[in-house]
């Protein structure tokens, strides 16, 4: 979940209540089918003892094209649902690219919750995103309003919200690197250490489904 700060600059902040977006995003990224049949790839090893959790999908093209789906199946009747184009336009819109020119959606994201450096400031866990981008520092520019930081790794583009999380991406690309290696057909991927996850931000994921619970029920 992303939380939005009250601040002029529109800063963003990470939680790791935060996945549970891209989770669903995930989920319905699974509900793809080739020939009738459901379409499951190879399950991946663990990803190694410094990644608690993580969301990959295969594309951004097929991650909007299945939300869409799931938005039609329980929009009210004679709801019109979106399109995967006017959710790509709109997401572009608030970082200043409609057309999204500096990204890659036709290749994986990777979302991934890590163990907190010693370096890390205050409570914010270090989340890495790894995306393919076309134009690295064009898309840094325009995220860094969010409050997020970026920095290019052979053809992909880390972002996370402090240096110090930025600095452990180089832990996250093997396990983009496996996972854009699957045979992804139409799935995404969602992995959590539930012990390790409660034991390292235990306080700061029940703050945050708190947050979620009221947020529902106003």
């Amino acid at each position: 979940m992303l939380h939005r700060a009250s601040s002029p600059h529109r800063r963003w902040n990470f939680s790791p209540v935060w996945l549970a977006g891209l989770a669903a995003v995930a989920v319905g990224c699974t509900s793809g089918s080739e020939g009738g049949k459901a379409s499951v790839p190879d399950l991946l090893d663990p990803p190694g003892e410094e990644v608690l959790a993580y969301v990959a999908v295969p594309s951004l093209d097929i991650a909007l094209q299945h939300v869409c789906d799931l938005v039609a199946r329980v929009a009210p009747t004679g709801t019109p649902p979106p399109t995967p184009e006017t959710m790509k336009e709109q997401l572009g819109t608030m970082l200043g690219d409609p057309k999204l020119a500096a990204l890659d959606t036709s290749r994986p994201i990777v979302v991934a919750v890590l163990k907190p450096s010693p370096s890390q400031p205050g409570p914010i866990p270090p989340i890495v995103v790894l995306v393919p981008a076309k134009d690295a520092a064009k898309l840094t520019e325009q995220v860094a309003p969010l409050g997020i930081v970026g920095k290019a790794t052979d053809g992909l583009l880390a972002l996370a919200q402090t240096p110090q999380a930025l600095e452990l991406a180089a832990k996250v690309k093997p396990l983009y690197d496996r996972f854009a290696g699957t045979k992804l057909a139409a799935t995404g991927r969602i992995y959590a250490d539930a012990d390790a996850l409660l034991a390292t931000y235990g306080a700061l994921i029940e703050i945050g489904l708190l947050e979620m619970t009221r947020s529902l029920s106003a």
